[in-house]
Order: structure tokens, then C-alpha cells, then sequence
């Protein structure tokens, strides 16, 4: 799933990370991303993350000025949390 971002009528605007399943490098996407966006009107991104294997706490993180950006842009985020698969599992 990773990253699926839809505007306020559920149509999709991007589709972000592909097959990644792993949560910083699909933040730091998503900052990308929000980092070219100049309007607003509301949207929403969808973040299908795994946990990593053998991750012991860290991760990603997202900076105040995208965090602010989103906020301007009216983006709400989810995040749905899928169990490793086989594939992620090979993915380290």
C-alpha cells in the first residue's frame, strides 16, 4: 500500500514509495511531496507501513515546517500498520 494520498472527494493525487514498506523512508516521501504542494482545499495520506525487522525503537520523523505545510494544505494523516510479510521481511 505504502503511501496513498487522496483529496477531499476520495480522488487519488499520488501514490507515493511503491512497495516500501518502511516507515521513514515513506516520511521522509511524504515531506517530499508536501514540500511541492501549493494549494489547499484538504487531503489525506494514507501511510501502509510494517514494522522493521529486528527495528529496536527509532524510526523517522518529520520536520516542523512540514508538519506546519501540512497543516496549511489541510492533509490528514493515517497510518495503517500491516504484520510483515515474507516480501518485507527479505526487504532489510
Amino acid at each position: 500500500m505504502p503511501i496513498k494520498i487522496r483529496d477531499k472527494n476520495n480522488n487519488e493525487l499520488a501514490w507515493l514509495c511503491n512497495d516500501d514498506w518502511e516507515l521513514p523512508v515513506q516520511l521522509q516521501a511524504l515531506e517530499e511531496w508536501v514540500k511541492n504542494k501549493d494549494n489547499n482545499g484538504g487531503c489525506s495520506a494514507d501511510i501502509g507501513y510494517a514494522p522493521r525487522p529486528g527495528a529496536f525503537g527509532g524510526g523517522g520523523k518529520m520536520s516542523i515546517e512540514t508538519i506546519k505545510k501540512m497543516a496549511e494544505i489541510e492533509l490528514e494523516v493515517y497510518f495503517s500498520e500491516y504484520p510483515p510479510s515474507d516480501e518485507s521481511e527479505d526487504i532489510e
